[in-house]
């Protein structure tokens, strides 16, 4: 057994429940690459779903636990998740559409790019709630993004 190292994805400053993935990398070690896969692997996959297949997995080797039949890193992976309310779902983005034509957006592709530029500094961990979220598009906006035209006053020109 021993100690290992290991990489719990999950945003950073963050509060309540949450999603999270663990990442165990025995072979050439945790790096940077490799927790940022983790990150983007807890949107992709069901957690429950991960820790069957790792347990089916680790029980098919020959160490210590699983000739025990034990799998605890599962379990406590599991744990995390359950008590983080993510064990069958994915993160949602905070910032929505809905948000950025509120403050002037016009549809389109820049809003489109600004929605996943959001959403990936919600993953790392720039902004947990929405008010935060609406501060980092505020300091994150690109200037020359289109924007609505209020209709003048004086009907057509």
């Amino acid at each position: 057994s021993g100690t290992m190292k290991g990489y719990l994805a999950v945003p950073a400053n963050a509060s309540g429940k949450l999603p999270g993935i663990l990442v165990v990398h025995e072979n050439r070690g945790l790096n940077p690459h490799i927790e940022d896969i983790a990150r983007r692997l807890a949107l992709e996959i069901n957690i429950a779903e991960l820790v069957r297949l790792a347990r089916a997995d680790h029980l098919g080797r020959t160490t210590e636990d699983a000739l025990a039949r034990q799998f605890p890193a599962g379990e406590w992976l599991l744990a995390k998740a359950e008590a983080l309310a993510v064990e069958e779902r994915a993160p949602s983005p905070l910032l929505q559409g809905r948000h950025l034509l509120e403050r002037g957006w016009q549809p389109g592709p820049a809003m489109g790019a600004a929605l996943a530029r959001a959403f990936e500094a919600q993953l790392d961990g720039a902004f947990t709630t929405l008010p935060e979220a609406l501060t980092w598009l505020e300091n994150n906006a690109d200037p020359q993004r289109p924007v609505r035209r209020k209709p003048s006053r004086g009907g057509r020109s």
